[in-house]
């Protein structure tokens, strides 16, 4: 819980424009767990500091060969070249990429009925994209990996459904669609590929989600079980932090 409770109030931090010496105090001191919001800083700062401070974070969790571990040791290595980190570091985490990748397995034809899940997906087809350009593994198999995803994506959410007009249990699974439809929004603005667009024609999801959370989800049935992660994720709905 206390996790959580760090992650919303580094979130508040971060979209508060705080200072980076406010930013570091709290990291340091409550020793933020969250990835993606480090990632957010680094970028947002170019303060090395996270970067020492993530490496050490990683020394301490255990990894499985998923795509939530290929691509954040993907966005490390990035991270590692630009702050010119010593070879040795950035070649331990390109074999770790190469073992994650030949285990990977996409099957497209499953779907995905969890929209937690799919919001995991969405942000995946978006992430994966930002790699293309980097050359963390060879651009024709990352390709095929970003095809195989958003083909899985698009089916799934064709067999989605949400009803807008009743009580939701566990919003938090729709709060974190939407933060996907945002990033299917953002990369659309980048990209011509027809099904990035047959997967936008979705977005409109997230008013009927935001709509149904405001007018009869909220603090009802389980919402107040699962406070903590409904209040962080739904913050970073608007404008997310990927």
């Amino acid at each position: 819980m206390q996790t959580l409770i760090n992650s919303y109030n580094l979130l508040l931090l971060i979209k508060n424009n705080n200072s980076n010496g406010v930013i570091k105090r709290f990291v340091k001191n409550n020793k933020i767990q969250n990835i993606n919001y480090l990632f957010y800083i680094i970028n947002y700062t170019n303060d090395t500091y996270y970067l020492d401070y993530l490496l050490e974070l990683l020394k301490t969790i255990e990894y499985d060969n998923s795509l939530d571990t290929f691509i954040l040791f993907s966005e490390l290595i990035i991270h590692l070249k630009k702050f010119n980190y010593s070879k040795n570091t950035i070649i331990l985490y390109k074999q770790k990429i190469a073992d994650i990748f030949n285990s990977l397995k996409i099957d497209e034809t499953r779907i995905i009925d969890d929209p937690y899940i799919l919001g995991e997906y969405l942000k995946y087809c978006y992430k994966i994209k930002r790699l293309f350009n980097n050359k963390i593994i060879k651009k024709k198999d990352l390709l095929s990996l970003y095809h195989s995803i958003i083909n899985k994506s698009l089916k799934s959410l064709r067999k989605l459904r949400f009803n807008a007009f009743t009580i939701n249990n566990d919003m938090y699974k729709w709060f974190n669609l939407c933060i996907g439809l945002e990033a299917i929004k953002i990369l659309k603005f980048k990209n011509n590929n027809i099904k990035i667009k047959q997967l936008l024609e979705f977005y409109y999801l997230k008013n009927k989600i935001n709509n149904n959370a405001i007018h009869y989800s909220y603090r009802t049935r389980n919402w107040n079980k699962h406070l903590l992660i409904n209040k962080v994720i739904y913050e970073n709905m608007f404008y997310p932090i990927l």
